[in-house]
């Protein structure tokens, strides 16, 4: 799918307008408004929840059936600058290309506004397909194609090959929110009672993102709530740890019987949040474990490489960061787990990471990496 923004340059380029007129030359393609929705956008952006509307309007485009999506950008409107400086973001989370919509036959005028409107995306990976103006004399003064007027766009076959597979940001939390929806997995937090767990547990439940289950005290629990402002749902589960510790104790001990844990040492560890939601996830009562809010990455994984271990056909367990870069999601691997892999490692690592990034729909373009440039960085 292609998809290109309509950037209006002044007051008097009517980008919708141009997006109709655009799209009618175009093989199977549908304008797209973000601002259908004005009120929405409007109280998103204010609430400070831009990304949520960016992720609504990615999930409203993937639904389109058609091949070629035109996006009408967003008029500059002196009233309301907050929804005026969307253009951007528009443009990086549909990786759109842009063309630039002017008015006016004075084309050095005209030029001096695209090129300014260009500059609202420096430094962001960003193609300029072109400029729809009265006057071909203003594409050619800012050195783009010339893409006919607004009465009649010309010369736009090209627009329907600028299509990207990149994952934007956008796009990554969209696919990712509507996967978990559908898994509709229960997850642990160990560390329940921590500020940002409380509040992302309520997001997560907020938007069906997953089933929390808060590994803390209640009324610890609801006590940081309270400050923080947040109304917890009645479906969140909070656990008290040491309402379920001792059911736990039995199948740890048979898990490390190798090692000669007896109940009295599995009864310690238990206390240890991150490792009774690891004996959780051992014996199936969770499907999943978040931490490292408080506790080292050590920690975190720990209990699972003793416990749970590692799938049959791996020999490393290794780790990723998935980079929500402007424009584009990238995934590093492994820079949390193994300091000093050998070759061999660096294969297998490169192959996790190659496979957690299909999973979560992205195609994967490996490349091996310095652990440091010079002396930038120290260890082995």
């Amino acid at each position: 799918m292609s998809k290109i923004l309509i950037v209006p340059v002044g007051r008097y380029a009517n980008s919708g307008a141009v997006a109709q007129a655009v799209a009618a030359t175009l093989p199977d393609a549908a304008v797209f408004n973000p601002l259908a929705d004005a009120e929405r956008a409007e109280r998103l952006l204010a609430e400070g929840k831009g990304d949520d509307w960016l992720d609504l309007l990615v999930g409203e485009v993937g639904a389109l059936p058609q091949q070629n999506v035109v996006i009408q950008g967003i008029q500059p409107d002196a009233d309301n600058l907050l929804l005026s400086s969307q253009n951007v973001e528009l443009a990086l989370s549909f990786n759109a290309a842009v063309v630039f919509a002017v008015s006016g036959d004075h084309s050095a005028e005209s030029a001096r506004r695209v090129a300014a409107a260009k500059q609202t995306f420096a430094g962001r990976d960003v193609v300029f397909a072109g400029v729809v103006a009265d006057n071909p004399k203003t594409a050619e003064l800012v050195k783009l194609p010339y893409l006919g007027s607004a009465a009649k766009p010309e010369n736009t076959a090209a627009l329907a090959k600028t299509g990207s597979d990149r994952v934007s940001p956008a796009q990554f939390r969209y696919n990712m929110m509507q996967a978990a929806r559908k898994a509709n997995k229960r997850i642990v937090l160990p560390e329940g009672a921590e500020p940002r767990t409380v509040r992302a547990a309520a997001i997560c439940h907020e938007k069906g993102i997953a089933r929390c289950v808060l590994l803390a005290n209640r009324h610890a629990v609801h006590a940081v709530a309270q400050e923080l402002g947040i109304a917890l749902p009645d479906s969140l589960e909070i656990i008290d740890p040491e309402s379920i510790a001792e059911q736990y104790v039995a199948p740890m001990c048979e898990l490390r019987k190798s090692k000669g844990l007896t109940e009295d040492q599995a009864r310690e560890q238990l206390k240890d949040t991150v490792v009774l939601g690891t004996m959780m996830m051992a014996q199936n009562d969770v499907d999943g474990l978040v931490s490292g809010a408080v506790h080292t990455t050590a920690n975190t994984i720990r209990p699972a490489l003793q416990l749970i271990k590692t799938a049959p056909n791996a020999s490393i367990v290794s780790s990723v960061f998935f980079m929500l870069l402007p424009g584009q999601t990238v995934v590093y691997g492994d820079c949390a787990v193994n300091p000093n892999p050998t070759p061999e490692q660096l294969a297998e690592i490169a192959i996790q990471s190659a496979d957690s990034a299909k999973a979560f729909g992205i195609e994967p373009r490996v490349a091996m990496i310095s652990y440091s440039t010079i002396n930038s960085g120290s260890g082995p």
